[in-house]
């Protein structure tokens, strides 16, 4: 398994602040098991991107959200009860909806539809709230945009489920799955982490369905959120996979450079003078000629990083998302474990 701590170092943010959460019951929800059916949601707009079969951390601090999780959760030990909302078509459901808002709070039209597993309140009024991608969504309409967005979404599936069936793309997702570990394991001796290895290996990915593996993978992409976009907005299984092993393959390749140039720099591994292969013996020529051998050897005949491109689509037709006259976003509802704020969706024109 991956502890909380490790994921965090993985992905740049810190870890959560440690208290006993409550495990939350079934969701009253039930229209989301039917896929190509329309509901309205609650949308949660923040600065990370949701995926399916990935479990999502937040903090909620600002009150309006305070009020939306309070009312999802209501049903639930420890929920404030003056925060409930029992008129709301969201009470108790514990299920709400996220899509990424980028740095010119421009709205994304697919999210995911997310399941709270677990939560807990603390003294200072934030709710950690934990939850599990499910479903993937395309934004069809604007309900309501305050207090919380609210908006009539579409549930998506991908295009072939007997594809994501075939032997060639269970193949393919247990390769994925095997470069994503070799990644952490070379990010984990790279910067010198102590982690038991038990805890190295992702929580459920040896249990994952084919579909469900493609977008934990892209969990760990969370530096790089337009790929992460594009990963969820893509409706092929195997084509997410494809591209996800030609990313791995590139990281995987430049981690086993690094780690060799590492190595062979690293003091006290010859004399160097009674060892001609030593990588530090001989002119300075002979030095870099080492290095320049030591690094295409680990390298292989791989091209290096591939450029991300992609875009955030906005939501379509009458009801589509606009800036903000001044341009500014209010202050955030809720972050992510590494401190990003909520941009509010702003005003219809």
């Amino acid at each position: 398994r991956m502890s909380m701590a490790l994921q965090g170092q993985m992905h740049g943010m810190g870890a959560l602040p440690q208290r006993r959460s409550r495990i939350c019951g079934p969701n009253r929800l039930k229209a989301v098991v039917c896929r190509g059916k329309r509901l309205q949601l609650p949308i949660f707009p923040l600065s990370m991107v949701a995926l399916p079969a990935a479990e999502v951390p937040l903090i909620i601090f600002e009150a309006r959200y305070r009020v939306l999780f309070n009312t999802l959760l209501h049903g639930e030990p420890d929920v404030e009860d003056g925060l409930v909302q029992r008129e709301s078509p969201f009470c108790g459901t514990k299920q709400f909806g996220m899509c990424y808002v980028d740095k010119q709070n421009r709205l994304a039209a697919i999210g995911t539809v997310l399941n709270i597993s677990t939560f807990a309140n603390f003294p200072d009024g934030k709710l950690v709230v934990n939850s599990k991608g499910g479903d993937r969504f395309e934004i069809k309409k604007v309900v309501k945009e305050k207090p919380v967005l609210v908006c009539e979404v579409e549930l998506l599936s991908d295009e072939d489920p007997e594809e994501d069936a075939s032997p060639e793309a269970t193949a393919l997702a247990k390769e994925v799955a095997d470069l994503l570990r070799a990644t952490i394991q070379l990010n984990v001796r790279l910067n010198n982490i102590s982690v038991p290895d038990e805890e190295l290996e992702p929580d459920d990915l040896a249990n994952l369905s084919v579909r469900d593996t493609s977008f934990f993978v892209a969990s760990f992409f969370s530096d790089i959120k337009l790929l992460q976009q594009n990963l969820l907005e893509e409706n092929n299984t195997v084509k997410r996979l494809e591209r996800e092993k030609e990313i791995l393959k590139d990281t995987v390749a430049h981690y086993t450079a690094t780690s060799a140039l590492k190595s062979a720099l690293e003091p006290g591994t010859g004399s160097g003078k009674d060892d001609p292969d030593n990588i530090r013996s001989g002119t300075p020529a002979d030095v870099i000629r080492k290095l320049n051998a030591a690094l295409l050897a680990a390298q292989g005949e791989e091209d290096g990083a591939k450029q991300v491109d992609g875009s955030v689509k906005k939501v379509e037709g009458d009801e589509k998302v606009e800036e903000k006259k001044d341009g500014q976003a209010e202050e955030g509802g809720g972050s992510s474990p590494g401190g990003d704020s909520v941009k509010d969706v702003p005003d219809k024109e």
